[in-house]
This record gives structure tokens, sequence and C-alpha cells, in this order.
């Protein structure tokens, strides 16, 4: 497609016809945004006219109506007043405007030439709109640009004449002939696009964007050799904590070689110690074998006493009718007897008591035993308790010493006693003290010398002898009856 040419703020379109006959483009665009002005515009195949208030940023906006109509438009006055005193706004609305880039693209959407011209006739609106022209990069579709300017601050916030020229430089435009007719507080001002400015544009663009990327590599660099040094810094605190470790395992590994020799040591005296313990077990074992048996034993001989005792309660039955025949004599006796009686008493409570030790002695036996078991279960985890163990086993030994010694004592007893009734005439008194359980052996022994010796010193056994003789049988027969026992 040919040149076009868009003309922005095109009122009633007075210059038209000498912006046509210099650039002769195929199509002319007027936009006008009052719509009495837009529609005197006239139209044809190649004029096309548009109803649009057009602004920078396509935002809603205040037109303002003055009493001059040759100022109405998007801006509000400030410096005319200065120019014309009477000057006045007669009324504003509010009206949507349309962007210039959407616009122009819309306008050039199907031209792939370069050489278009656009001419902005909107004092005071054209900074803003070559703006956002180079910002949107839409001025490379034109060739000429021409522009109304301000001279000075006429409306409020607006550029002036050198800001707006420095602006068309800024794009890459030459200073150029103008075509409108100029005024001197409006200025006219026109370029054309230089191509080597385009280029130069192109490489101040790039320039930029190469020193925007150059900064950014910079930071990152920046930041890589703070991470780097951060890096290096920690590893150098790696390599310190690396020959810490180092060194404090070569003074552990030193350690464990000075300390293996004493483990091995305490390993063969906790093996030694381990096989002692043993051998103690065993010992213990057999001792409590034997105590069993020894147990078994004393039992058993209890169970001859009390088999004894049984017969000889027997034999006292079968003797009492010979016990009246000797009522004379137990009279004569009578304080004696008493007196052995409450002896036999004590002794047969004292035989209770030695029951009741005995009892005592085989709970003792049991701890005793319990004792060990447990000294045996604590002698793998501490060494120390072996010295207890022994100290409890010797009590336990020194119990059954005891225990062994009493029974030794109880046999020669029973013997003594055995042998005492054989050499008696039957005295039912003696034999009941001799065969009473008594640890007071010598004063057993001196109380039934006593006793045989007043019975064969006193009268009544020597009249009485023939009464005697004719109990002999008897005694036999207690003799045998032991015997067979």
């Amino acid at each position: 497609m040919a040149r076009q040419l868009i003309y922005i703020g095109a009122g009633r379109a007075q210059p038209i016809k000498a912006l046509q006959q210099r650039f002769q483009p195929s199509r002319t665009i007027l936009v006008e945004g009052q719509e009495p002005l837009a529609s005197q515009l006239t139209t044809s195949d190649v004029i096309d006219v548009q109803q649009a208030w057009v602004s920078a940023d396509g935002q809603p906006a205040t037109f303002y109506h003055y009493n001059l109509v040759e100022f109405d438009g998007l801006l509000k006055a400030s410096g005319l007043y200065e120019l014309f005193p009477s000057l006045k706004v007669k009324a504003s609305e509010p009206v949507t405007t349309t962007a210039l880039t959407d616009l122009v693209k819309n306008a050039l959407d199907d031209a792939d030439s370069k050489d278009h011209v656009l001419v902005l006739d909107v004092p005071g609106q054209e900074h803003a709109l070559l703006s956002a022209l180079a910002n949107a990069d839409l001025h490379r579709r034109f060739e000429h640009i021409e522009v109304v300017t301000c001279q000075d601050a006429w409306f409020d916030g607006v550029k002036t004449t050198p800001a707006t020229q420095a602006l068309l430089n800024d794009m890459g435009f030459k200073a150029t002939e103008i075509s409108l007719s100029t005024d001197p507080d409006f200025p006219v001002i026109a370029g054309y696009r230089d191509a080597l400015a385009d280029e130069n544009q192109e490489l101040k663009a790039q320039v930029k964007t190469l020193q925007k990327q150059l900064e950014e590599a910079k930071k990152v660099a920046d930041t890589h050799l703070k991470d780097l040094g951060a890096a290096q810094q920690a590893v150098k605190t790696k390599e310190q904590d690396l020959a810490e470790t180092q060194q404090l395992a070569e003074a552990r590994k030193k350690q464990v070689d000075e300390l293996k020799p004493k483990l091995e040591e305490a390993s063969r005296a906790k093996q030694t110690q381990l096989e002692k313990a043993e051998a103690l077990q065993k010992q213990l074992t057999e001792a409590q074998e034997a105590a069993q048996a020894k147990s078994k034993a004393f039992e058993a001989l209890q169970r001859t006493h009390e088999e004894e005792k049984r017969a000889w309660e027997v034999e006292r039955q079968k003797h009492t009718e010979w016990a009246h025949s000797l009522n004379k004599q137990l009279d004569e006796l009578t304080p004696k007897y008493e007196e052995t009686k409450d002896k036999l008493t004590k002794l047969q409570a004292q035989s209770e008591q030695q029951q009741a030790q005995l009892q005592k002695y085989e709970k003792e036996i049991e701890s005793a035993r319990e004792d060990a078991r447990n000294a045996l279960r604590l002698v793998t985890i501490r060494d120390g308790d072996l010295k207890d163990l022994q100290e409890k086993y010797a009590k336990s030994l020194d119990i059954q010493a005891r225990q062994f010694k009493l029974l030794d004592t109880m046999q020669d007893r029973l013997e003594q006693a055995s042998n005492y009734l054989l050499e008696l005439d039957g005295d039912s008194v003696t034999a009941e003290l001799l065969l009473a359980d008594d640890y007071d052996a010598e004063q057993d022994e001196e109380m039934i010398t006593e006793a045989v010796a007043e019975k064969k010193n006193s009268p009544a056994n020597k009249t009485s002898a023939p009464q005697a003789s004719s109990t002999k049988p008897n005694t036999k027969k207690r003799s045998s009856a032991r015997r067979g026992k």
C-alpha cells in the first residue's frame, strides 16, 4: 500500500490541499473530535473522516469550550489568559478518548511502507502524543511528522516548543520545511526521518539494552563473586574442620591403640573371673546337694527318733504296772522326781525351740541359696559383687556347718542316751532324762550320774534287790526293743 496521511485535529482542514499536493498520499485520514467540524469535512474515495477525541493514553477526559472556539480542546487554559484576558470557559463535558497508538495501528495495519505522514494540530498535546508513539516504536512508520507546538505554557502541564523539538530530534527526525501556516504563539515544527538517525537510534537502543544486560551481568557477577568468596571461606572452614577432625581421629586412634592392650588384659581378667565364678557355682551346687543329702539324713533320723519316741511311749505304758510296784520308792524320790519333771518340761520346751531354730536355719539356707543365685547373675555385670557372693557363701557354709555340728551333737547325745538306757536297770525317770534333747550335755550327764548314784546307795534300793531282780525280764525286753531299733 502507498503512502498515507494522518491528520489529527483536522478542524476545517484548510491546509489539507497543500499537504496532499506536497506528499501525494494515496489515502488521507482526517481526525476531528468535535462533531460539527467533523461533519463539515469532505470525504471521498481517498479521504476518510473520523470523529474521535485523541489522547496519549486513551483514558476518559474533559473537553473545554472557550469563548474563543480555536482554543477548544482537552486542555485547560493557563498562560492563554495573559494573551487573551477576556478568554473564558463557556462549558466543559466529559468525553471518551482514543489512544493515538491504537488509531495509528488501525490506520496503518495493512501498510508495508514506512513513508507515511503524520500531522498533529492539537497544540499542548503534541509532546505527550509523540512520546506515546516513540514508546510504542510506531514513529518509524512515518517519514514526515509536522507538529503545532506551544511557544509558552498556554495550557496546564504542557511542554513548550524547544522540548517538543528536542523530542522529535531524539526520535530520529531532522528539521525540514513546514507545510502548515505558522503563528508566533503556536509555531509549527516539522521533521523527516533520517535513516542514519534511525540506525543510530537502533544502535542507541541496542547500546542501552547491552548496557542494561552488562549491568545485570555485573550484578550477577558480583553475586557470584560474593558467593565464590563465601564458598571459598566455607572451603577454608571445611579444610580447617577436616584438619582438626583428622588430628582428633589420630589422637583417638592413638588412644585406642593404647587402650587395646588394657582392654585385652581386662577381657582376660574377666574370663578368669568368669571361670572362677563357674567353679564357685559348681562348688556351691555340690555343697547344696550335700546339704540336701544331710537334710534328708536328718529328716530320716528325726523320723527314727519319732518312731523311738512312740515305741518308748508304748514301752512306758507296758511298765505302768511295774511303776506302781515302785510307788514306795517313788514316794521317797518324789521331790527329786518333781524337780526332774520340771527339768524335763524345760527340756521339751528347749526341744521345741530347737525345732523352730531348725526351721529358721532351713529358711536361712534357702535365703543363702537365693543370694548365691543372685550373686551368680550379677558376677558378669559387676566384678566387685564376687566378694559379696563369697561372703554370703561363707555364711551359708557356716550355717550349714553349725547345722551339721548340731546334727552330730544330737546323734552323739542319742547314742549316749541309748548306752545309758542299756546300762541302767530301767529307771523310767532316768530314761526320760537321757532321751531329752538338751544342748547342755555336761549338765545332763551330771544329773543322770547323780540320780544313778543315789539310786544305788539308797537303802530302798538295797532292801528291794529281790524286787529289782524280779523286773529283769522287763529290762531285757526294753534292751532288746532298742537293739531292734
